[in-house]
């Protein structure tokens, strides 16, 4: 049965919440993303997370054409999306054990397709930009090829290089990628140590690739 749109609302503000560290009661459901402070990397931590919650596969763009979390949701109700049977996000306050979990490993997945990116033509990983179309940074057919080749090998998914058509930018790939294979147990939160990572990677939490970028990104 699909959600109501005060259901999906609830749940596009408590997604926003976990995303941005505050209470939902300080978010109007009017508030532009903007206002609230979205950039890339937290649009993409902010679509995986209602990904997850939902079983969709939201388009990063989507917070850019509903531009408030009443558009979102209003918008979401127009898919028809179902209320979520797992456990809710608001059961958690913010900074609680889930808070974060799903923006850390969008910005892994990120920070990892980055520097497989970076590598096949030969960059500095910083110099590319996540919102850049792939045409735009250089990705011809034979590179695409390659580039999906090292994602479906990462996260063990069976993609074409088409799907970088569907997804055309670092930052809409990661949240797709984040969508298809996100863990059912948490990654591991900052503080971040060695033991963590390895009991993460071991519980398949997390890949050896994710658990490097990580650690890169925390030093």
């Amino acid at each position: 049965m699909p959600a109501t749109e005060v259901e999906v609302l609830a749940g596009v503000t408590a997604v926003l919440a976990d995303t941005l560290q505050i209470d939902p009661d300080v978010i109007h459901p009017e508030q532009t993303f903007r206002e609230l402070g979205f950039d890339s990397m937290l649009t993409v931590a902010f679509v995986a997370g209602l990904n997850a919650r939902y079983g969709t596969q939201v388009n990063p763009a989507a917070p850019l054409d509903h531009r408030t979390p009443a558009a979102l949701a209003r918008h979401l109700v127009g898919r028809r999306v179902a209320p979520p049977t797992v456990t809710s996000v608001t059961s958690e306050a913010p900074g609680g054990p889930g808070a974060g979990v799903v923006a850390d490993r969008a910005l892994v997945v990120l920070e990892v397709l980055r520097g497989h990116l970076a590598g096949l033509l030969h960059r500095v990983p910083e110099d590319i930009d996540a919102e850049q179309p792939f045409q735009e940074v250089g990705l011809d057919s034979i590179l695409a090829a390659e580039f999906i080749a090292g994602v479906n090998h990462t996260y063990g998914l069976a993609e074409q290089p088409t799907a970088l058509h569907d997804h055309p930018s670092l930052a809409a790939l990661a949240a797709h990628v984040v969508s298809r294979t996100s863990p059912t147990s948490p990654a591991p939160t900052a503080p971040l140590d060695l033991q963590a990572l390895l009991h993460a990677v071991r519980d398949d939490a997390l890949s050896i690739d994710e658990a490097v970028a990580l650690l890169a990104a925390r030093a």
